[in-house]
């Protein structure tokens, strides 16, 4: 029986989808009860035992994903050829199927809304708009405003409970990951409660002014039936054709831009010059919400090779590099910037396309390269701004900002032969609105299966189009538990309601550092960081508030264990040994935790830990009003870690070293050598791939030096025509980063 080690990652972690939604209403991961968090914080902690399935095995797994999720549940053109003709059978399916949910603006779209089978009025509109139009029949929309009275009924809405799915079989090995997932965040949960005590944090964010104003801002659907616009409001239980709840203040045949969720996302660098530090954007992107959600997202810089291969000269720059954002196949990138550390004077102009920060020549030094940041900007009708962001690289340091700025004490960046390691790394970044299409998710479980095996022909392996899409599916698994399984096991109390109202934003990143063992080896690095992971939790009544902030703490502590136990078994399916995972739950096994409120900020910052840069990083928390959980013996280490709970909302986050909500491990490139066929075939056979953009497949043809599997090699990785990025990673881990997908699949069917 052939053993798939190249499917091994994929399985452990695919083996929890297929009775994810079994676990949810069996209370797998609701809310534990006393009994069983009183004294959890000693429970020990066993790694999950990692077995590669064989290839019958996935095949017969594959076959239960596909028996369970049917596309004609997640794709709402296919439901509108079920639904009879005429109005009435689709309006009625938005009014009796789709629950309501107040959050501003459209978010979801049509298909989000259909398969969340919840939305606001404006994308339960778009979802009936899209129903009757592929009917032939044509539709505007109507914008009012709801009466008080209406408005307090769909708050009330809110509260209904949700519609149960169909459920698979269980399996051992899924059960033990979900298993391990729930152990540790029990451990975490019970130590974060000791150490809260009865001071429980409170939430104000949103309260019911706020929700009954989102809800007031109503839409609904006019169709053309004859010669006459028929009003179609599916928002009550009673509603009916031909109903109105408010006056149309206005009537639109599409929704206008303001009315739609927004996304900007910017790479901000950030230079010295004399005492001032100068911030610059080099790259900028909006979209709406919804044209993002569930998209391939990479972030990623372009080196002086791939701006050569632009047609722009370097102008002169050392270590001159480009943003670039890779959205689905398409390709922006940036304004360049130059690496070089030296702080010589500028050296001329570079090219039109990509413009370097100082392209006029000037006697004095150039400005000095302190940081990069990635920026999120998310804007919603009604709401104000929010800002999240992500440190890049930083050379000064949350301490170096408390003081004086000086060149001087500068951090030298990492570098390795092809220049700073920092940006060689690949950023996935995914943005989620809610669930997720399973039937699309099987479908390229199926392609990748199909790819190991068949004897694909040879291909180029150096197109990153050819290589965005597995490490992709890998990362989404992670994204999919969160909105498949911890939340829906959240909503098991009538009394409060959880959901997505604005969207999650996880970011994966693959970076390769030198190994301070060994100068010829190199160290892969994955990382989980659940950058903005908050979800809406709403409370019925005052009395429901506690039962509200206990689950928002509860899903955090879910979310930071599944960091955790993913990382592991990614190092394990990576080396067969598991590497040693860097995450604010590994901290707690070093010690008690101690709570540090915002009433802490007015003590001097230096003296909050003896780590000036965790005491730096320690004080702007507290500043912005969190309240902080921390693992006693970490307090005072460089690579502190703490769970952070927000003012208002009561969201919990891991948090880890540099800020970074995250996971993560190092693995060795040099890898235990398996038997032939073990990495999916001997050295130099090709593997299929499938490629979401076309519907097609592509395969992609594994070289190493000398036919050795063990050897490390490099692969340049090409957006063609546009950016060349250079990493090194071994033949092992290219298919441990195919296989990572699974890992997540087989646990969840909601």
């Amino acid at each position: 029986m052939r053993k798939f080690f190249i499917l091994g990652f994929v399985f452990a972690l695919s083996q929890t989808w297929i009775t994810l939604a079994a676990a949810a209403d069996s209370d797998l991961f609701a809310l534990p009860p006393d009994a069983q968090i009183k004294g959890a914080t000693d429970g020990k902690l066993a790694p999950v035992a990692f077995k590669p399935p064989t290839g019958e095995q996935f095949e017969a797994r594959l076959k239960q994903m596909s028996d369970s999720f049917k596309p004609i549940d997640y794709e709402p053109a296919l439901k509108a050829k079920e639904l009879g003709a005429g109005l009435d059978p689709s309006f009625q399916f938005v009014r009796d199927q789709i629950r309501f949910e107040s959050y501003p603006g459209v978010l979801r779209g049509a298909k989000g809304a259909y398969i969340a089978k919840a939305a606001n009025a404006a994308d339960r509109a778009l979802l009936l708009a899209g129903f009757l139009q592929d009917k032939g029949i044509e539709c505007r929309f109507a914008i009012g405003h709801l009466a008080d009275a209406d408005c307090q009924k769909l708050f009330e809405q809110m509260f209904a409970a949700p519609q149960r799915t169909a459920q698979a079989e269980d399996s051992t090995q899924s059960g033990e990951f979900a298993k391990a997932v729930r152990a540790r965040a029990l451990r975490d949960f019970s130590a974060i409660r000791g150490a809260l005590g009865e001071h429980l944090p409170t939430t104000t964010v949103p309260d019911r002014t706020q929700l009954l104003k989102e809800i007031a801002s109503h839409v609904w659907v006019q169709a053309k039936s004859g010669d006459k616009w028929i009003d179609l409001d599916p928002s009550f239980a009673d509603a009916q054709s031909g109903k109105t709840y408010c006056k149309a203040d206005q009537v639109v045949t599409a929704l206008p831009a303001e009315m739609f969720q927004q996304a900007t996302i910017r790479v901000i660098v950030e230079t010295l010059d004399g005492a001032s530090l100068k911030k610059e954007t080099l790259l900028e992107m909006t979209r709406p919400v919804r044209e993002l959600a569930d998209k391939q997202l990479f972030v990623l810089h372009v080196p002086p090779a791939g701006l050569a291969g632009l047609g722009n000269s370097a102008g002169g720059k050392k270590d001159a590099w480009a943003p670039g954002i890779w959205l689905d196949g398409d390709v922006v990138v940036g304004k360049q910037i130059s690496l070089d550390e030296s702080r010589k004077p500028a050296g001329g102009a570079v090219g039109d396309a990509l413009d370097a920060l100082d392209d006029k020549p000037v006697a004095a030094a150039a400005p000095a390269i302190v940081s990069e940041t990635l920026e999120f900007e998310l804007t919603a009708p009604g709401a104000a701004p929010q800002i999240v962001r992500r440190s890049l690289y930083d050379r000064g340091g949350p301490a170096w900002r408390r003081t004086a700025p000086d060149t001087k004490t500068l951090r030298p960046l990492e570098r390795d032969e092809n220049g700073p390691v920092a940006l060689q790394a690949i950023h996935n970044i995914w943005l989620s609105t809610g669930r997720h299409s399973m039937a699309e998710y099987a479908g390229a479980m199926g392609m990748l299966l199909d790819s190991v095996q068949k004897a694909p022909a040879e291909a180029d392996q150096t197109d990153f189009n050819r290589m965005a899409w597995q490490i992709a599916l890998q990362n989404l698994s992670c994204v999919l538990w969160g909105d498949q399984t911890f939340l829906p096991a959240l909503n098991d109390d009538p009394s409060v309601r959880f959901y997505v109202d604005s969207p999650r934003i996880l970011m994966f990143t693959i970076s390769i550092h030198k190994d301070p063992a060994a100068a010829d080896n190199r160290l892969i690095r994955f990382e989980i960081d659940l950058r903005r992971d908050t979800i809406r939790g709403v409370a019925k009544d005052a009395a429901a508030a506690p039962a509200l902030v206990l689950r928002k703490l509860w899903y955090g502590t879910l979310e930071g264990a599944l960091e955790h136990e993913t990382i592991a078994v990614q190092s394990v399916a990576a080396t067969e040994q598991q590497s040693p995972v860097a995450s604010t739950s590994a901290l707690l096994d070093k010690g008690q935790t101690v709570v540090l409120t915002p009433s802490d900020a007015a003590k001097p910052w230096e003296t909050l830990s003896p780590d000036k840069n965790t005491a730096a990083r320690i004080a702007a928390a507290l500043q912005a009003g969190e309240t902080l959980v921390v693992p006693k013996d970490a307090l005072a280490s460089a690579d502190a870690g703490w769970w952070a709970i927000s003012p208002g909302t009561a969201d919990l986050r891991a948090v880890g070293a540099d800020d970074l909500n995250h996971g993560s491990t190092d693995v060795s490139g040099k890898l235990v050598r398996k038997a032939p066929g073990s990495y999916g075939g001997s050295s130099g056979s090709g593997t299929q791939y499938y490629n979401p953009k076309t519907g097609g497949s592509y395969t992609y043809k594994q070289k190493t030096a000398g036919g050795n599997e063990d050897a490390t090699i490099l692969v340049t990785v090409s957006i063609p025509g546009a950016i060349t990025i250079r990493i090194t990673v071994t033949h092992a881990l290219v298919a441990c980063a195919l296989a990572a997908a699974a890992c997540l699949v087989w646990y969840a069917v909601r």
